[in-house]
């Protein structure tokens, strides 16, 4: 399987929506990834929410929400009262139960990842990703499962957790053949497609998130008016990135 790295532009250039690129020649992560997130910021920039593919409609922001809280609030509703703080919502809860069953395990960045909206609103997104967690579904190699977790807008890229034996797993991306013949009322996007091309992007969920925040952040930092400064830690991974791949 390939190795290879979606770029949404920045630091790379380019015309194209997304820039396909050898994960090798991408910036090495430098900060300590430990599974809790702790490196991630507040985003001024909006970031991660999860999205229901049946509403597309445009969610008001009420007074005091940015449009992301307001569309995060519409999908999940209020917080629960009276109810004991859980790990993760059911949903993953569930998945880590059937993946145990089947002797594989959900990492747990991931878990802690997706049960917060205090981390996943952090990350920015400029090609409109959002959150949407598939079931368990069979992967490129046998006695490997895959859960989808995110997808492009569009649905040009999709990203996968990929589930390994003995407890590891790693990120693959892929694309969507859609299907010719398609029911009328779906239930899930895999009734409307079958993931095609995959390409290994990240060795672990934390990594994937640490690059896809990275490079998001130095897009809107450089397309900002005017533009903002950037940390050393986004000068220098944006400097490698453009040393990398000069022609």
């Amino acid at each position: 399987m390939e190795a290879t790295w979606y770029s949404a532009g920045a630091p790379w250039g380019g015309d194209g929506t997304y820039g396909v690129h050898p994960l090798a020649k991408m910036p090495a992560i430098t900060t300590p990834l430990r599974g809790t997130f702790d490196w991630l910021p507040p985003s001024p920039y909006g970031g991660l929410a999860y999205r229901d593919r049946v509403e597309y409609e445009e969610v008001e922001a009420p007074a005091g929400l940015s449009p992301e809280e307001a569309l995060l609030a519409a999908i999940m509703g209020p917080p629960p009262k009276r109810k004991p703080t859980r790990p993760g919502w059911d949903g993953l809860e569930a998945l880590a139960a059937e993946a145990s069953s089947l002797g594989l395990v959900v990492p747990r960045e991931m878990i802690v990842f997706l049960s917060s909206p205090e981390l996943f609103t952090r990350v920015p997104t400029c090609t409109a990703c959002y959150l949407d967690l598939s079931q368990l579904v069979a992967g490129p190699t046998r006695r490997t499962r895959l859960i989808r977790f995110m997808n492009d807008q569009q649905c040009s890229v999709l990203w996968y957790v990929q589930l390994e034996p003995g407890g590891s797993h790693s990120v693959l991306a892929a694309g969507a053949r859609w299907k010719k013949r398609r029911p009328r009322t779906p239930r899930t996007l895999e009734d409307e497609m079958t993931p095609h091309g995959f390409t290994r992007c990240a060795a672990s969920f934390e990594e994937l998130i640490h690059r896809f925040w990275i490079e998001n952040t130095i897009w809107f930092a450089e397309h900002a008016k005017p533009p903002k400064r950037l940390s050393a830690e986004q000068r220098a991974y944006a400097k490698a990135a453009r040393k990398a791949l000069a022609p």
